[in-house]
């Protein structure tokens, strides 16, 4: 449902500004759609299904995607639209450091989207091709959208002053922000990150009635093979484990099963052989749930409130610095689906820096690499700091926590931010005015595309949507800001070659 109204609003906006004729004007997004299509055929094909959630998030791969047909149709040269596409996919790459699946499978399926989103652009619009660049504006146009700039006039003449109070107050903006980033909250409330979902209020109820919506593990586990839960020094440890978690945490973890409670007509101290008949007289489907058949693990389970991991880190921690030491060839670890929630939490919290530093660092790695003036490299990049310390400024002004999502902006707001800096970097250079608009209108409609997912029923997406939109919208901004302040010379490359079209009037079928 979100992807078609990703699609709708793109394409609405693709129609309505007045950038190229109208029969054009929904080619790239005909571009677009079929490389959102190959994406998820090749992952199909090779065997990695796309899960739900990443399919949720389609709308953002339909607003990138649209990008680079806008650049073929405006002229842009294919190594710099190559270039700043490797750039970005770079920039996605880097989310496969996440320790989330969710977000390494996001990162993976954008970056292949650019790449056949790159591959069909080029296609359409080469020279002599399906569609074809538009024309180069009329040298002695002064109106509409690819009107030329005038000498002297744009970044270029900009005061020098004013660049530089401009540079100073975004820079302070940037450092404030990249300053906060150790500061900025995590949202840690189960509930908050799932507000929305249908069987949210189904699992609240259960939760309501039973006490508790998750299970806690205690496990019991041999070390050399040759250990034996059955042992009275084995049953000893856990009956001593579970009285002690009951008696310090007994009103957050309550006790569901273990094989102390299940055979507790064996008495507080039975012998080795008790404890084997005691088990051979139980059916296995209530032994297998607390010990493995071949007697070398054992499993104490305790119910837990799954409504703020801070509170569940802040349990964990307590039960395993609080167990007594387990017997020799033994050890003994938390585990269960809370304690691996608490893990990612941890992850997420500590790789901060990694998740905001590594997408701008591919990415500007790359430009520098790629293009014809590595000038434009540091440009990109310096406009990706401003853009990102921006963005988490604002964060913390508002005081928006960082949710697993959110953590994942630098990356994302990093190759946007480069990318739009380097193609503002050739519409000055080469003075050609149709670089100009394709920037705007890339800015336009994948904030667009972004803004989509406000519509979401899922706050964690919506959050994310909106944050995403005002990505965007910074990047465009902090490129602008750059050029100006530090413009590229006129003249130092040819415009685009563009076969002749057939249509003289924009809007005009």
């Amino acid at each position: 449902m979100l992807g078609a109204v990703a699609v709708v609003a793109i394409g609405l906006c693709l129609f309505l500004v007045p950038w190229t004729r109208r029969r054009r004007r929904l080619i790239p997004l005909a571009v677009t759609l079929a490389a959102t299509a190959a994406t998820l055929a090749v992952l199909g094909w090779i065997g990695r299904p796309v899960s739900l959630g990443v399919v949720a998030f389609l709308p953002v791969l339909v607003g990138l995607g649209s990008y680079y047909p806008t650049y073929f149709a405006r002229g842009a040269r294919p190594r710099t639209v190559v270039v700043v596409a490797a750039g970005t996919a770079a920039g996605f790459g880097a989310l496969l450091l996440s320790p989330l699946p969710f977000v390494r499978d996001l990162g993976s399926t954008l970056a292949l989207g650019v790449a056949f989103a790159v591959a069909l652009g080029w296609f359409v619009y080469r020279p002599g091709g399906w569609a074809g660049p538009d024309r180069p504006a009329d040298p002695g146009a002064t109106t509409g959208t690819d009107a030329p700039a005038e000498p002297g006039a744009g970044p270029v003449a900009r005061p020098g002053r004013s660049r530089l109070v401009a540079v100073v107050l975004a820079g302070l903006v940037a450092v404030g922000g990249w300053a906060t980033l150790p500061f900025l909250p995590l949202q840690t409330s189960v509930d908050a990150l799932s507000a929305g979902l249908p069987a949210v209020s189904d699992a609240t109820r259960v939760e309501q009635i039973l006490g508790s919506g998750g299970e806690l593990a205690v496990v019991l586990r041999s070390t050399d093979g040759k250990g034996d839960v059955l042992t009275p020094q084995a049953w000893t440890w856990m009956t001593t484990a579970q009285q002690s978690i009951v008696r310090l945490h007994g009103d957050q973890a309550r006790p569901a099963l273990s094989a102390p409670t299940l055979l507790s007509f064996l008495g507080p101290t039975p012998d080795q052989e008790q404890i084997r008949a005691g088990v051979r007289l139980l059916p296995p489907y209530l032994t297998g749930a607390v010990l493995r058949p071949d007697g070398q693990v054992a499993v104490l389970s305790f119910g837990v409130r799954l409504d703020d991991l801070d509170r569940l880190r802040e349990l964990t921690d307590a039960i395993t610095a609080e167990l007594p030491s387990a017997p020799p060839g033994f050890v003994a670890e938390v585990s269960g689906l809370p304690a691996v929630a608490v893990q990612g939490y941890e992850l997420v919290s500590t790789d901060r820096y990694l998740a905001g530093t590594a997408g701008l660092v591919a990415a500007a790695l790359v430009l520098g690499v790629g293009l014809r003036h590595r000038r434009d490299a540091l440009r990109a990049a310096l406009a990706a700091v401003l853009a990102t310390g921006a963005n988490l400024f604002l964060l913390w002004g508002f005081g928006i926590p960082l949710n697993p999502l959110t953590v994942a902006l630098g990356s994302l707001t990093a190759a946007v931010g480069c990318e739009f800096t380097v193609m503002t970097c050739d519409a000055v250079r080469t003075r050609d005015p149709r670089l100009r608009t394709a920037v705007t209108l890339a800015a336009l409609t994948s904030g667009t595309g972004f803004a989509v997912l406000a519509l979401s029923d899922l706050a964690l997406m919506r959050e994310f949507g909106l944050l995403l939109a005002l990505s965007v919208r910074l990047s465009y901004l902090a490129a602008r800001v750059v050029v100006r302040a530090f413009p590229p010379a006129h003249g130092t490359a040819e415009p685009a070659r563009s076969t002749p079209a057939r249509e003289k009037l924009v809007g005009v079928m």
